[in-house]
């Protein structure tokens, strides 16, 4: 019965739907829903799940209800994967900002990761909204200069996101 108020409750999507973000239009690319999470992927025209330099990812975990918590575990997942990160985070009431980038030398793989940890009116559990920029090679200072630079306006517009769901 809970699964199906879930459902009821999340504002779908249509399948052809567009993100607008940062300039950009992303379609979404790849969907899951279980009772646990329903997640989907945005890309980029001419990108894929597969492929991307730029992608959104949209989360609802219908049985948890305390963005706190969940930022604080997301934060212990970054220290594991990534020792030595320290993330930036920013609170105001209801959600959380989250600010950190993976880098995997051997695969010369870094991803910038912006995340939004928030409880939603009208939305059962919490939704995480993250962007995330790949970077396909070994990140420059300039790199990182210039990510630090647009930093305040992406998180800026991932405030604004409130996108319901496909399932």
């Amino acid at each position: 019965m809970a699964l199906v108020l879930f459902f009821a409750v999340t504002v779908a999507v249509a399948s052809g739907a567009e993100l607008q973000f940062d300039g950009d239009a992303y379609a979404l690319g790849w969907k899951l829903g279980t009772a646990r999470e329903v997640k989907n992927e945005y890309v980029r025209s001419g990108e894929t799940v597969e492929d991307w330099q730029r992608l959104i990812t949209v989360q609802q975990f219908p049985q948890n209800e305390d963005p706190a918590g969940f930022a604080k575990t997301l934060l212990n997942l970054i220290k594991q994967q990534a020792p030595g990160e320290t993330p930036e985070v920013f609170q105001k009431p209801g959600q959380y900002m989250l600010c950190y980038f993976l880098e995997d030398q051997k695969l010369g793989k870094t991803e910038f990761i912006f995340q939004r940890v928030c409880k939603e009116p009208d939305v059962i559990g919490l939704k995480v909204y993250t962007f995330s920029i790949h970077a396909g090679r070994p990140v420059t200072p300039e790199d990182t200069q210039e990510i630090k630079s647009k930093q305040r306006g992406w998180l800026t517009e991932l405030s604004k996101l409130h996108v319901g769901l496909v399932k």
